[in-house]
């Protein structure tokens, strides 16, 4: 299992990641993460199903328009009984979300089940986008939900706009340290305009922003998430973390296979391994996830992992290793000299 934990030995602001993982399974050679999509709409009747030709096919055409190879699922659900239909949603990831009852409700229970598979012992975590009006308030503090308020566009439905901005952050998320600001976002307009203190205001109360030129079109400013810990308000950075340990479990399951543990480091031959070898193949992956612009380090990083054979389980490796995320760069000051 690969779980999240608090910054400790003062090192502050990073987060850390925690492996508990009987390994066995899946090619991790390379960092990819599957991106889907999953539309949650008010229904008659409970059921999961793959999109297709429907009455729906608004809100997938505004998917396609920011991401034309979007994979997209619809969950529908009775009223009331969001809960419920949650349960027949098979065990993979769902990295968006949208719903088209983006009640109070409705958003906790996502975010309760988002919390779920966020955990170590499921590791299919997901995002929920929600777009609502000014006059919506939701009473929100997690990590797995970002806020959008809709104004100047009444002839556009809010599910249309979480559809478009949800799709575009799939396409862009397989590159998830990079900023999402300025992202044009496809098929929604808006004549609303803005100013920096009122986007920053906005930011301050964990509603993400955007930005609108003269032809109405649509551009991300900043999303975020409605966590009140700073560490966690960058969408950027969270879905960084989900992507890293979405890739070290799959090397270790890929690399680890039928291996015998030992807690020496004599040099055995075959499928041995011991803390030793285990640390060199995580700052290999490292340097791997350096690479793929994910992660950097301050010179510190590879003294710091830790890697030992549990004392209560000979069967499991406990592994202490720290990431330092990328910065993004989303505004400078400069002062300007001059001589006449």
């Amino acid at each position: 299992m690969i779980s999240f934990k608090p910054p400790v030995d003062g090192l502050a602001p990073n987060h850390y990641i925690e492996i508990t993982k009987d390994p066995g399974g899946a090619d991790g050679r390379r960092f990819a993460q599957p991106q889907r999509l999953l539309i949650c709409l008010e229904n008659d009747a409970q059921s999961f199903s793959k999109i297709g030709d429907s009455k729906e096919e608004k809100v997938i055409a505004a998917a396609i328009k920011c991401n034309r190879g979007v994979e997209a699922y619809y969950l529908k659900y009775k009223k009331d009984k969001l809960k419920e239909a949650l349960k027949l949603l098979p065990e993979e990831q769902f990295t968006q979300i949208i719903i088209d009852k983006p009640t109070q409700a409705n958003v906790n229970t996502l975010t309760g089940e988002l919390d779920n598979r966020w955990k170590s012992d499921s590791q299919i975590d997901g995002h929920l986008f929600v777009v609502t009006t000014a006059k919506e308030k939701l009473n929100l503090d997690s990590i797995h939900a970002t806020v959008i308020n809709k104004e100047g566009s009444p002839e556009q439905e809010n599910l249309i706009w979480a559809a478009a901005i949800a799709s575009l952050n799939a396409l862009h998320a397989t590159e998830p340290s990079r900023p999402y600001s300025t992202l044009k976002v496809d098929g929604i307009n808006s004549n609303f305009r803005s100013t920096l203190a009122e986007r920053e205001n906005l930011l301050k109360d964990g509603i993400s922003t955007y930005k609108t030129n003269i032809q109405k079109n649509v551009f991300i400013d900043r999303l975020i998430t409605t966590s009140k810990d700073p560490e966690y308000r960058s969408l950027e950075v969270k879905q960084t973390l989900s992507a890293v340990r979405y890739d070290l479990k799959n090397y270790f399951e890929n690399r680890f296979k039928r291996h015998m543990l030992v807690k020496d480091n004599h040099p055995y031959g075959g499928a041995v391994l011991s803390p030793k070898s285990i640390k060199s193949l995580l700052v290999s992956r490292y340097r791997f996830w350096q690479s793929q612009n994910l992660v950097q380090d301050d010179g510190q990083v590879t003294q710091r992992i830790k890697v030992e054979v549990s004392a209560k389980n000979p069967t499991k490796v406990d592994v202490f290793l720290p990431l330092i995320t990328m910065g993004q760069l989303l505004q400078t000051q400069t002062q300007i000299a001059f001589k006449v």
